[in-house]
């Protein structure tokens, strides 16, 4: 029977590892969120100025795909984004 338990009691999963991946996956919700907060602001300030360049027009595909980024913790470049985009594109 001692044995059981012991064989048991080392085969368990680490408590804290659920939390820590919980942990984890809020910075990354919280980092999206922050950068969609980001580019309203840049958009409005934008508007404000009375710049239509297209980099700061509305791009649903480059909201998207920084989401994407962002919720598998990949950082990113203006650039990188843009070069996906034109590969999407293509």
């Amino acid at each position: 029977m001692n044995y059981l338990i012991r064989t048991a009691l080392r085969t368990q999963v680490p408590r804290y590892a659920f939390v820590q991946k919980l942990g984890e996956k809020e910075k990354g919700d919280e980092k999206a969120f922050f950068n969609k907060q980001d580019q309203a602001k840049v958009k409005k300030l934008a508007k404000k100025l009375g710049d239509s360049d297209k980099k700061y027009q509305d791009n649903p595909d480059k909201e998207e795909l920084q989401t994407i980024l962002s919720r598998y913790k990949v950082t990113y470049t203006e650039a990188l984004v843009e070069e996906l985009l034109k590969w999407k594109k293509d």
